[in-house]
C-alpha cells in the first residue's frame, strides 16, 4: 500500500492506526474535506467549524450554524442531508452528534443523542452523510454503529454493530427494504431497514471500503477498495461477480450511466467500465482522485489533489479543464448549467462555474 499517499490526503483519523498497517504517523493531517449538498436555490455547506447555507444565485450567505463564532468542540465535514419533506437538515458532526436544523434558518430542532435523556454515546465522529429515507434516518459512524432514527431523532431499532469504522453513507435500491453498508473491515453488508438485522455479509474483499457502492437496476453492486480493486457484487446475495485491478486505491464511489461505470483512483488514473467489468476507456489526470464523478447527459467531471476540474464526454474525450485554488477532494456537484466546487486550503471555500469551465461567483467564509 502507498502510505506516504494516504497520508497526503490526511483524512485519516486516529483511529485507524490500529487497523491500517500500524500506520500512525506524525504529520500534521487535516482532519477532512468540505460537504456540499445542492438544494434548488440553496447550497448547505458544511466545512470545519460551520455549516453554511448559501444563496446559490449569488453566492452570499443565508445563514451559518453555530451563528455566533466557532465551537471549538464542534467541526463539520459530512455534506448535509435533507429529509423528504424539506423540512430538516441533517449533518453529522465531529463532536459525535447527528444534527436536525431547520433549513431556512439554521436553528437546532433536535440532536442524536439527546443531551438531556437519551443514555447513547457514540464513541467517535459522522464522517459519512447520513441516508434519509421515507422510512428514517439511517447514519454510519466511525464507531462501527448504524443509527437508525425516525425524523424526531429517536431510535428505531437497537444500532447495527461492525467491527471497524464505517465511513460511506448506505445505500438503498428502492425495491426491497435493503441497506447496503461499506466497511473497513473489508466487507459490504445488507441490512434489513425496518428491522437492523443482518441479511448477508459479503466475503473478505480484500481491503477496506469507504466508498459507498453503487447500484443499478440488474441487481448488482459496485464498489471499490484499498486493494487497489473495483468489483461488482450481487445485491441479493453479496457474491461477487467480477474484480477490477486499478493502479491505487478507489476512495471514490462508481456511478453507472447508459451500462458504464465511472470513477477515479488515488493514482489519478480515470477509469470507464462496461458494467460487466470490461474497460471501455481510462485517462490520467495529474493527481489524486477521491471524489465521486458528477455525470450528465452529455458530459462527466472530476477533480483532483492539484485543483484541476476535468470536463470530457462519456467517452472519454476531453472537453476542457482548468484549475482552481486549492485540493478538490470533494464530488462536484450541478444544479441546472452550474458547477458548484468546494475546495480544501483554497480562496473560497465554494465556488460556481459555468459548464464551460467559466467562474460565476466564489463564497469566501465571513470574518
Amino acid at each position: 500500500m502507498k502510505i506516504s499517499r494516504f497520508l497526503l490526503l490526511g483524512f485519516l483519523l486516529i483511529i485507524t492506526a490500529s487497523f491500517l498497517s500500524g500506520c500512525t504517523g506524525g504529520s500534521s493531517l487535516p482532519s477532512g474535506w468540505p460537504g456540499l449538498l445542492v438544494d434548488q436555490n440553496t447550497g448547505y455547506l458544511a466545512d470545519n467549524a460551520f455549516v453554511y447555507a448559501v444563496n446559490l444565485e449569488n453566492g452570499s450567505l443565508k445563514w451559518k450554524y453555530p451563528a455566533d463564532k466557532a465551537d471549538k468542540g464542534k467541526s463539520f465535514f459530512a455534506a448535509p442531508v435533507l429529509t423528504e419533506d424539506g423540512k430538516q437538515l441533517i449533518v453529522g458532526g465531529y463532536d459525535r452528534v447527528l444534527y436536525s436544523l431547520d433549513p431556512n434558518t439554521g436553528g437546532v430542532l433536535w440532536t442524536f443523542p439527546r443531551t438531556d435523556k437519551d443514555p447513547v454515546k457514540a464513541a467517535d465522529r459522522y464522517i459519512a452523510s447520513p441516508l434519509v429515507t421515507s422510512q428514517g434516518i439511517f447514519a454510519p459512524n466511525a464507531d462501527g454503529f448504524l443509527y437508525a432514527l425516525d425524523l424526531d431523532g429517536n431510535q428505531l431499532w437497537p444500532p447495527f454493530q461492525n467491527p471497524q469504522p464505517l465511513w460511506a453513507q448506505p445505500v438503498t435500491d428502492g425495491q426491497c427494504k435493503c441497506l447496503y453498508v461499506s466497511s473497513m473491515d473489508h466487507h459490504l453488508y445488507a441490512v434489513d431497514e425496518t428491522t437492523g438485522k443482518q441479511i448477508w455479509q459479503s466475503q473478505d474483499l480484500g481491503a477496506a471500503v469507504v466508498a459507498a457502492p453503487t447500484y443499478d437496476d440488474t441487481g448488482t453492486l459496485f464498489v471499490g477498495t484499498f486493494g487497489n480493486e473495483m468489483l461488482a457484487l450481487d445485491s441479493a446475495t453479496g457474491e461477487i461477480k467480477w474484480r477490477f485491478s486499478t493502479t491505487d486505491w478507489v476512495w471514490s464511489s462508481a456511478p453507472q450511466e447508459n451500462e458504464a461505470i465511472y470513477f477515479g483512483d488515488l493514482n489519478g488514473a480515470f477509469f470507464a467500465l462496461t458494467t460487466s467489468g470490461i474497460p471501455k476507456w481510462n485517462k490520467q489526470a495529474d493527481g489524486v482522485i477521491t471524489g465521486t464523478p458528477l455525470l450528465t447527459k452529455d458530459q462527466l467531471f472530476f477533480g483532483t489533489e492539484n485543483g484541476s476540474i476535468y470536463a470530457m464526454d462519456h467517452e472519454g474525450n476531453p472537453a476542457w479543464n482548468t484549475t482552481v485554488s486549492g485540493k478538490v477532494y470533494s464530488p462536484i456537484l450541478a444544479s441546472g448549467d452550474t458547477l458548484y466546487v468546494t475546495p480544501s486550503e483554497g480562496d473560497a471555500l465554494l465556488i460556481a462555474m459555468t459548464t464551460a469551465g467559466s467562474i460565476k461567483w466564489s463564497f469566501v467564509a465571513p470574518k
